[in-house]
């Protein structure tokens, strides 16, 4: 797939980006520009000028509830042994 055809596969699509480290703000703006409806999930509830970005590219942010994980993860990875 050329990068041409990766915009016209992308266009539309939802995607949720977990992290807004250092690697994930550039890979929301290239989505972004791409046409993707982005969701960006943090565990930290002050991403400072990260939202102000974030909100200028379109993108939806909302907390990562890491105690539901921490609830439910051990639960399906029993299920699977």
């Amino acid at each position: 797939m050329n990068l041409e055809e990766y915009k016209n596969y992308i266009k539309g699509k939802k995607v949720c980006v977990i992290g807004l480290g250092r690697s994930n703000m550039p890979l929301i703006s290239l989505l972004s520009r791409f046409g993707a409806d982005i969701t960006a999930c943090d565990r930290r509830e002050d991403i400072g000028e990260a939202l102000e970005t974030l909100k200028t590219l379109g993108a939806e942010v909302k907390p990562i509830l890491f105690s539901i994980l921490r609830e439910y993860v051990p639960t399906f990875c029993s299920l699977k042994s």
